[in-house]
């Protein structure tokens, strides 16, 4: 069992949209950016395939504030994300 190791964190998270071709209301702007930020906390589950691979499971949560054009529900607040991978210990 000693090849099992988790993990928890609590942080803080800025993220970049950028997206084309969405605002309708303006047909002369094919491109639009915003920026979010939020707490982020995550769990994680390594497993020690050898002393330097091992394989990775993680699950993030955050939390970000919107502004007024776009409504206060969960869909637009609460982000989810699911990382499985492979990593190299140097």
């Amino acid at each position: 069992m000693n090849k099992f190791h988790s993990s928890l964190g609590l942080g803080y998270t800025f993220m970049t949209f950028k997206a084309s071709g969405i605002d309708s209301s303006n047909p002369d702007t094919s491109s639009s950016s915003q920026a979010e930020s939020g707490i982020n906390l995550n769990l994680a589950m390594v497993y020690g395939i050898s002393d330097k691979l091992f394989a990775q499971v993680q699950y993030d949560f955050i939390k970000i504030g919107v502004d007024n054009k776009v409504p206060d529900i969960t869909y637009n607040t609460n982000i989810n994300i699911l990382k499985i991978g492979l990593g190299y210990r140097l």
